[in-house]
């Protein structure tokens, strides 16, 4: 997978999604994020389903154009 790893920590992930830990404990407690449990007290998520969430939130411009290049510069893609 290109050098990046699949799964990664709640501060990871927020810091991928670039918001807050806040928010995104929010998002996982509402059930927008998919969690996993490896161990005990581990959880991780997965990098694939934090990028659906963005594309699945994709806001369309006034004009009907797409955002899909807004959500590719906060991926890094």
């Amino acid at each position: 997978m290109n050098g990046l790893r699949e799964y990664l920590t709640r501060k990871e992930s927020a810091e991928y999604l670039r918001i807050s830990l806040r928010t995104f404990d929010d998002l996982v407690s509402k059930g927008l994020l998919p969690k996993f449990r490896v161990s005990k007290g581990r959880i991780v998520f997965r990098r694939k389903d934090l990028d659906d969430y963005v594309e699945s939130n994709r806001i369309e411009n006034d004009d009907g154009a797409s955002a899909a290049i807004a959500a590719d510069q906060i991926l890094g893609k």
